[in-house]
């Protein structure tokens, strides 16, 4: 029993760290130009710790907060201040969660990087991050947004049409203003007459 508690223990402080090293090297992706060695050596160190956490305990679900980032129930990182701040950069744009893949690729961490520096750098932030994230064909991280949640509730839409009781369909036969009802699929019928 202790034995797992301690595993669990570890796994949350080594996901802890990982999400700090993350915001370290974003900073530091956006503050230095591209060839310069420090960014280079912080991409691929984080790279590697990130594939190892990865390989070792497998997928990662952090839930995103207002201030704070949480995996298992528990806090695994909190905003300290504007510019110490990794939740925020997420909840801002309706992230609700985000989940790191087993699969991982150090090209798409790269590109993952270099769209995070371009999002922080984007002073009015225009830009739709997790578009950046598709366009950039990035598979080994995905995202619960609020637009999703929202969403999901028209996961049932197409069956209302095609499986619904006969009372539901009703309501798609109606009146045009002719004195007949005519079916909803009928007015969009191309009639030349």
């Amino acid at each position: 029993m202790v034995n797992m508690e301690s595993k669990e223990k570890q796994q949350i402080t080594d996901i802890s760290f990982i999400l700090k090293d993350l915001l370290k090297v974003i900073k530091v992706v956006s503050l230095y130009p591209e060839n310069n060695p420090l960014p280079q050596s912080l991409k691929r160190s984080f790279a590697e710790r990130l594939e190892y956490i990865v390989a070792t305990y497998g997928e990662i679900r952090v839930v995103v907060k207002k201030d704070r980032l949480l995996y298992k129930n528990e806090v695994v990182f909190r905003d300290r201040s504007p510019e110490d701040s990794l939740a925020s950069i997420f909840f801002e744009i309706g992230i609700t969660a985000f989940t790191i893949k087993e699969i991982l690729d150090i090209n798409e961490i790269y590109r993952f990087l270099k769209i995070m520096k371009e999002y922080v750098n984007n002073l009015d932030k225009s830009d739709d991050l997790i578009a950046l994230i598709w366009e950039a064909d990035i598979s080994f991280i995905s995202f619960e947004t609020l637009e999703n949640k929202a969403l999901s509730q028209y996961d049932d839409f197409d069956d209302f049409f095609t499986k619904g009781s006969d009372d539901e369909k009703d309501w798609l036969s109606y009146e045009t203003g002719s004195d007949k009802a005519e079916s909803y699929n009928s007015i969009f019928d191309n009639q030349d007459s």
